[in-house]
């Protein structure tokens, strides 16, 4: 009877050191989920975070894009009006200098011609 009821009171040990070791595992387990949903819930805050940047970062390059492209334009909006008016004055230039050739070439001529091409007679 004695060797029975310490082997009862064996099993009631084991059962109840299986039931703790149940409960400590069923517990530890729990304790890892909840621990890796928190992760992951940070994880995914800090994810949206991180997208909101980018999202905000994307609209900054864009606005610094039109910015730099209109300063462009703007730039070579100048460039071309003071191409242009100096391309005119130019012309211009070459307009009185064709005509300030003509004009010496005209009077070489007269001045290398013959006295009488000139008009000038002769004396005596």
């Amino acid at each position: 009877i004695r060797q029975e009821r310490d082997h009862a009171k064996r099993l009631c040990c084991e059962m109840d050191d299986a039931r703790r070791l149940a409960y400590d595992r069923a517990l530890t387990e729990k304790l890892l989920r909840a621990h890796a949903e928190e992760k992951n819930e940070k994880q995914k805050a800090e994810l949206e975070q991180l997208a909101r940047s980018l999202s905000e970062a994307k609209e900054h390059l864009e606005e610094a894009t039109a910015a730099a492209r209109e300063l462009y334009n703007l730039g070579y909006k100048a460039w071309f009006e003071e191409a242009t008016e100096l391309k005119r004055q130019l012309d211009e230039a070459h307009e009185a200098n064709k005509e300030l050739y003509q004009h010496y070439k005209a009077q070489q001529r007269r001045c290398s011609a013959p006295p009488s091409v000139r008009g000038v007679r002769p004396m005596g």
